[in-house]
């Protein structure tokens, strides 16, 4: 009986060790990655990326100046409620911004900004079907945690460019938001 508690001891001593072996690796390739310098996408990634944020700004040209009159005359918002909601945008903006900038340290800017992509056509869904003004005031939950679209594309773009096409690449982006 000892023999076997022992055994079973030595087989979890061993895969720790291979766990924390697998980890020291994982780590090591990390640095590696980030030690050789800026990761250079294909050319048609930021083409894509550069559209994606034209038809982002688009959709924000035409959902902002149409809310108040969304909000006053379909649901008879007064001025303090419309102050508001852009309120509550601002002071979610603010929130959400770090936390979306910690998970793109973490995960990576591509899936945060689907994330960003996801949040956005959530709220302008919610904006479609809203049939009371709280529902409008909800349907800008998403969007005012989530929106940080420009701000994870101007740092993917700084990942993954050459120190002398930055500028530029960073100029392209911003010419896409107006």
């Amino acid at each position: 009986m000892d023999e076997i508690i022992l055994n079973k001891g030595l087989n979890q001593l061993e895969i720790n060790e291979e766990v924390e072996v697998a980890t020291q690796r994982a780590e090591v390739s990390e640095v590696e990655e980030f030690s050789s310098g800026p990761q250079v996408p294909p050319k048609n990634r930021l083409v894509v990326l550069h559209a994606i944020i034209f038809l982002d700004m688009v959709a924000v040209g035409l959902v902002v100046p149409l809310l108040p009159y969304i909000a006053t005359k379909q649901f008879g918002a007064d001025a303090v409620t419309l102050g508001w909601i852009g309120s509550w945008f601002g002071i979610l903006q603010l929130i959400g911004g770090p936390i979306l900038g910690k998970l793109s340290d973490v995960y990576g800017r591509v899936p945060v900004l689907i994330l960003s992509f996801l949040g956005t056509s959530t709220s302008a869904l919610g904006l479609a079907f809203s049939s009371s003004i709280e529902m409008l005031i909800l349907s800008r939950l998403p969007v005012g945690l989530l929106k940080q679209t420009m701000s994870m594309s101007v740092a993917y773009v700084a990942d993954c460019t050459e120190p002398d096409q930055r500028a530029k690449q960073l100029g392209r982006l911003g010419s896409m938001s107006g």
